[in-house]
């Protein structure tokens, strides 16, 4: 198994730090595209075997991994950056962006494309089709409560497609775009046009979709931890721990829901979504990358908690909710006397 070793020191020259690392081969070459899109480098730093961008798990911090035999060495930004001051002013360049990169993903190989996010403002990740279908419909909902009625959940939370079937509903439908138009004043001969403004926000609104799924998995860790808290009651200082993780959880679990509570709100105001459009779009794509730049840091977690039902005491479920508890502790600490009855 590798294992992640300590930088160089700083006083280190780049001519000896250089020298102890493995030969490097020829940089790696881009997928398609040029430096405007793609990782390219000029530096053999960049040469070295399976060399790549991470964020340093404890201490958040970005830098690149080397691989060095059976371990990794880790070179913070600032650090590589001292150690070869003869680097590029393109590959200065390209390290700022991967040091934002590592918001939108996990690791950045040179040849790798830069993240949509930086270059366009889409989303670098893809959506299931049923996310997608849960976004229109959620956008027909808001359409059908263009009066200020309450949303159909059926449309929110089942998507659109098992709705197209029902006999008179695409005529409502139109009904519903065109009566819509009237009220904002718009000549009937666009209607072409704002139903694509409300496709194009549905297809933005699919990546919240997405996340709100992954939301859904860091909240069932939330309800395990209430059953493993039953059954370790009367367990001295594991219970006390416990206590403790739902405590420091319940800050990012509510920050969460809030992101998604007021993006939902912005969606559900139809005829702010179609006035602007633009606006509605650039608030879901800022929220996009708030939550999933967050949920980020919980895929491990999420992964551990997946098959464990917390249904009794064991000793697996006693070293999850000690790796939960490290978890919580060093991303949230409390800032503030919390209490569960709250």
């Amino acid at each position: 198994m590798s294992q992640e070793t300590s930088a160089p020191e700083e006083g280190a020259t780049p001519a000896t730090a250089a020298e102890s690392l493995a030969p490097p081969g020829e940089i790696a070459a881009p997928k398609e595209g040029g430096k405007s899109t793609h990782f390219i480098f000029d530096h053999k730093i960049f040469a070295l075997p399976n060399c790549k961008f991470v964020r340093e798990p404890d201490k958040l911090e970005q830098g690149l991994s080397i691989e060095l035999g059976e371990h990794r060495a880790f070179l913070s930004i600032t650090i590589l950056q001292k150690m070869f001051p003869d680097m590029s002013e393109d590959d200065k360049r390209l390290i700022a962006l991967a040091s934002r990169s590592l918001a939108y993903v996990g690791e950045i190989a040179p040849g790798d494309s830069i993240p949509n996010e930086i270059l366009d403002g889409s989303a670098s990740w893809k959506v299931d089709p049923i996310h997608k279908d849960r976004a229109r419909g959620r956008v027909v909902a808001a359409l059908l409560a263009q009066d200020g009625g309450d949303l159909d959940q059926a449309l929110v939370q089942g998507g659109l497609s098992p709705r197209l079937n029902e006999p008179g509903f695409k005529e409502k439908l139109d009904a519903e775009h065109e009566r819509l138009l009237v009220a904002l004043g718009v000549p009937a001969d666009q209607n072409a046009q704002y139903k694509a403004r409300f496709e194009r926000v549905a297809r933005e609104f699919a990546y919240i979709e997405g996340l709100r799924d992954r939301y859904a998995q860091v909240n069932s860790i939330v309800e395990k931890l209430a059953k493993a808290a039953k059954a370790y009651r009367k367990a001295g200082a594991l219970g006390e721990e416990i206590y403790r993780v739902r405590i420091l959880i319940r800050k990012p679990v509510e920050e969460y829901r809030g992101l998604f509570y007021n993006v939902d709100g912005q969606a559900a105001e139809i005829k702010a979504v179609a006035r602007k459009t633009d606006q509605i779009v650039d608030f879901i794509r800022q929220t996009r990358d708030q939550l999933h730049v967050r949920l980020l840091l919980w895929d491990p977690i999420v992964a551990a908690w997946k098959n464990e039902q917390a249904d009794g005491r064991s000793r697996p479920l006693e070293m999850l909710l000690k790796n939960t508890y490290r978890f919580v502790a060093h991303y949230f600490p409390a800032d503030e006397e919390w209490s569960l009855s709250r």
